[in-house]
């Protein structure tokens, strides 16, 4: 392989995205999700002080996002760890919207 031809697989690879740029998207990812679980936390916080229940609308959402995240992840590079938070967000977020329906059946509190 010449210089010319790695340097062709390199952009079909990286789809001629710039490195750097791959390096803020997944830094701003990051961010976005210690910003998520900071809001999620105050959402539920508020939301016990003003009604003295819990919430888990928010959850729901933070969970389901967390376990595609790492479902793709384990999809991509076969990683152990991110297949077990990948299943534990799902479990997480499926425990979560169970009693987000029982609070709206009125069953839980």
């Amino acid at each position: 392989m010449d210089r010319d031809e790695i340097l062709e697989l390199s952009r079909k690879e990286n789809q001629n995205r710039d490195l750097a740029e791959l390096d803020v998207e997944v830094r701003a990812g990051n961010l976005g999700a210690r910003v998520g679980a900071a809001v999620c936390c105050l959402v539920s916080a508020l939301f016990i002080a003003l009604t003295g229940m819990p919430t888990f609308s928010p959850w729901i959402i933070y969970c389901s996002i967390f376990g595609t995240k790492y479902a793709v992840r384990y999809r991509g590079l076969r990683r152990k760890d991110d297949l077990i938070f990948c299943v534990l967000f799902f479990v997480l977020g499926l425990v979560a919207l169970v009693f987000f329906v029982l609070r709206l059946a009125g069953i839980v509190g």
